[in-house]
């Protein structure tokens, strides 16, 4: 099994850098997160991963910190939500604490958060002053993270 991986690849709001670079891939395209630099219109979102999927055999995701920045107005259940359903309709494995086997090979995937050593108050506060995930990652109920 041959395996492409790409992280970090921050896409703004265009398919234009995908369009000379995409030739078809018999394999596993794995994308380990921050594929767009913030969430962009969902109409762009969908061209992006639907061109990646029609681009690559199989294709796994793990989105990174960066695709959950740029809704203030969603949390992480609502962005996991609508990732995930996009992902499905073009047939593009999104992992999230779960796993894929392609090819009898599994795959495990989740996006790393931390536990600020349970919670422990100086963590947190370091944390928020110093990460910007602590103030732009929004918790279901919570105005930040």
């Amino acid at each position: 099994m041959k395996i492409k991986l790409i992280s970090d690849i921050h896409l703004l709001d265009s398919t234009d850098f995908l369009d000379n670079k995409l030739e078809y891939f018999d394999g596993v395209l794995i994308i380990a997160g921050d594929l767009f630099n913030s969430f962009i219109d969902t109409y762009k979102i969908n061209a992006i991963l639907e061109k990646l999927s029609d681009y690559n055999k199989h294709v796994i995701y793990v989105l990174g910190n960066n695709e959950y920045y740029s809704w203030p107005d969603k949390n992480i259940v609502e962005i996991n939500g609508y990732t995930r359903r996009t992902c499905f309709k073009h047939g593009i494995n999104l992992l999230d604490r779960s796993n894929v086997i392609i090819e009898g090979i599994q795959f495990i995937g989740c996006t790393l958060w931390s536990s600020l050593d349970n919670n422990n108050p100086i963590s947190c506060m370091n944390a928020r002053n110093s990460l910007n995930d602590f103030n732009y990652i929004y918790k279901v109920g919570e105005t930040n993270i």
